[in-house]
C-alpha cells in the first residue's frame, strides 16, 4: 500500500476506536487491526498512539479555524453580522453530522483535564477559533453593530458553549424527544436561536 493509504487507514481506525472507547482504553494493536495494516506501522508513521490522537485533533481544529475564516470576517452592518454567524453555524452542524467520530472524541477531550501532549494543539490551533471570534464581535462594537459594554471574550465563550452543548446533548435530545438536528426546520430554529443570543445588544 502506498504511504498515504497507509496513513488514511490508520486515521479512519484509529477515529473509529478513539470515538467509542476513549484515548485510554485504545490500544496500538486495536487501531492496527482495525486498519488492517501490521502494528509496527503506527510507530513508522506516527512514533505511536497519541501522536495519531494529535492529528486526528489536528484535523478537527483546522477545520473549525478553516470555518472561522471563512465566515468570520469583519462584518459591516447588522445583517451582515447575522449572515455571517449563520453560515458559521451552519458549516459547523454539517461537518458535525458528517464527522460524528471527531465530534464524539472531542466531546471526550472536553470532559478531562487537557492532556499534556493535547495542550500544544490547543494554544496553535484551537485558540485561533476562539480569537477570531473576538475579533469578529469586536469589530460589531467598533463600527457601531454591538454594544460598548458587551465583552467580546465573554461572548465569545457563551456563544461557543452554547453551539458545542447543542451538538454534544443531540443525540440525547433525539433519543428522549424524537428530535435531532438532521431535521432541517428544527436545525434552522436552532441556528436562529443561536444567532439571537450572540447579538444580543445589537442595533440594525
Amino acid at each position: 500500500m502506498a504511504n498515504d493509504s497507509t496513513k488514511d487507514l490508520l486515521l479512519k481506525a484509529a477515529k473509529t476506536l478513539f470515538a467509542k472507547k476513549g484515548f485510554d482504553g485504545t490500544t496500538v494493536k486495536e487501531i492496527a487491526e482495525q486498519a488492517g495494516v501490521n502494528v509496527s506501522l503506527v510507530s513508522y508513521h506516527f512514533n505511536g498512539k497519541e501522536n495519531l490522537f494529535h492529528a486526528l485533533l489536528e484535523e478537527f481544529g483546522n477545520s473549525r479555524v478553516g470555518a472561522t475564516e471563512r465566515f468570520l470576517k469583519g462584518p459591516t452592518s447588522f445583517d451582515d453580522m447575522r449572515t455571517r454567524l449563520t453560515l458559521m453555524l451552519e458549516e459547523n452542524m454539517d461537518y458535525s453530522m458528517n464527522e460524528p467520530e471527531l465530534n464524539e472524541i472531542m466531546n471526550r477531550e472536553c470532559m478531562v483535564t487537557v492532556r499534556v501532549g493535547t495542550r500544544d494543539i490547543y494554544e496553535r490551533v484551537f485558540r485561533k477559533a476562539h480569537d477570531n471570534l473576538v475579533a469578529f464581535f469586536r469589530t460589531a462594537q467598533e463600527i457601531g453593530v454591538l454594544a460598548a459594554d458587551i465583552i467580546p471574550e465573554d461572548r465569545t465563550m457563551l456563544f461557543i458553549g452554547a453551539m458545542v452543548h447543542t451538538l454534544r446533548i443531540d443525540p440525547m435530545h433525539e433519543d428522549f424527544f424524537g428530535i435531532s438536528l438532521r431535521d432541517p426546520a428544527y436545525r434552522d430554529r436552532i441556528i436562529k436561536g443561536l444567532v439571537r443570543m450572540a447579538m444580543e445588544g445589537s442595533t440594525p
